[in-house]
């Protein structure tokens, strides 16, 4: 997925590190679900991204909406929606007893 992380310090000399997940519209696949999907950048353009080369033009080649058909989407409960819930049991089809 496309990500920013940056790390800076504030002028009291407090560090802070942030990050953010790209968005961008959802491909069919995803449509039904959410009108937002994040950016996955195929694994032919993860350098272009990694560079440190300002190339912003070539960049927003690649912020795009990944292939719909390599993609695959399936029902999840809703034990993925409390952050505690950290397991495989978040990611398993279908009804997922939440305990």
């Amino acid at each position: 997925m496309a990500g920013l992380w940056n790390r800076f310090e504030t002028p009291a000399k407090e560090k802070i590190e942030s990050c953010a997940i790209l968005t961008t519209e959802a491909n069919e696949l995803m449509m039904p679900i959410h009108n937002r999907m994040p950016v996955i950048i195929e694994k032919d353009h993860w350098s272009l991204w990694l560079s440190i080369k300002d190339e912003p033009l070539e960049l927003l080649k690649i912020l795009k909406p990944y292939p719909a058909h390599l993609m695959q989407a399936h029902q999840v409960s809703i034990f993925v929606n409390n952050p505690v819930n950290n397991s495989e049991k978040c990611i398993k089809p279908g009804n997922i007893s939440l305990f």
